[in-house]
């Protein structure tokens, strides 16, 4: 009897510590969970970069049904006839970077890259009109366009070549120059004109280089148009002093002994 009631008691007991060990199995997880919700929230992500410069449309493409195919020059003399939309040979042949725009008085020197696309123009450079004529003497319209500004979380920035060239005035200077000649234009006017006026980008009756962009800034309704007329041609040296108008010359250091 006292066997039997030993055996009794053991077998309730292998069963209350059955019961407890599946009670601790069972609340494994919640002790876990409750472990770690005390523990230090993890790090917050890190914050998105910081966009880059949003570029504006493209300031001007000239429609192709605006070229009368008729209108080709391949003499590339300096006779062309004024008024026209041509596309010259040495103008199909024009290479990126063969040409730099620089504005003294605004600080701006930057590379001429061909063509007027989105593309080239996101390089915040100037870009060669297809159909403008390369600088030299004659009826040539060196046409540029570029960007008036960009943006940067929506917000506006002179981060752009033509920003200010509304400010260019009397006297100021324009040049461009290429690895044999600098070419200095006298400004002559600043205009704005409507967003599809393509005659300021046509031939003239002299040589003039003519800078277009988008007006008012941030806006492209119309176009803001900066014309420079031809003043004079230098032979390219290194060393040459861009002067910024003809009423500011900059005069070279003293050597001091």
């Amino acid at each position: 009897m006292r066997n039997k009631r030993i055996i009794m008691m053991s077998f309730f007991c292998l069963l209350i510590v059955a019961g407890g060990v599946i009670t601790v199995i069972n609340l494994l997880p919640i002790f876990r969970h409750a472990a770690t919700s005390q523990q230090a929230p993890p790090p917050p992500p890190p914050p998105p970069p910081e966009p880059a410069d949003e570029e504006p449309p493209p300031v001007l493409q000239v429609p192709e049904e605006e070229i009368p195919p008729e209108e080709e020059d391949d003499d590339d003399d300096d006779g062309l006839p004024v008024g026209k939309l041509i596309l010259t040979r040495e103008r199909t042949v024009y290479e990126d970077m063969a040409l730099t725009l620089r504005i003294p008085e605004l600080d701006l020197v930057c590379p001429v890259y061909n063509g007027t696309t989105a593309e080239v123009l996101s390089k915040m450079a100037a870009g060669l009109y297809e159909y403008a004529q390369l600088p030299g003497k004659g009826n040539r319209n060196t046409s540029l366009a570029g960007h008036r500004n960009t943006r940067r979380n929506g917000v506006i920035t002179d981060k752009a070549p033509f920003y200010y060239v509304d400010r260019l005035k009397e006297g100021d200077y324009l040049y461009l120059s290429d690895e044999d000649s600098i070419y200095r234009y006298l400004w002559e006017f600043c205009d704005v004109v409507e967003a599809d006026d393509w005659s300021m980008i046509r031939t003239a009756d002299y040589s003039c280089l003519t800078i277009t962009s988008c007006h008012p800034i941030g806006i492209s309704s119309h176009r803001i148009v900066v014309r420079g007329r031809l003043d004079d041609i230098f032979p390219y040296e290194e060393g040459y002093v861009f002067e910024p108008s003809s009423s500011k010359r900059i005069t070279e250091p003293e050597d001091k002994a």
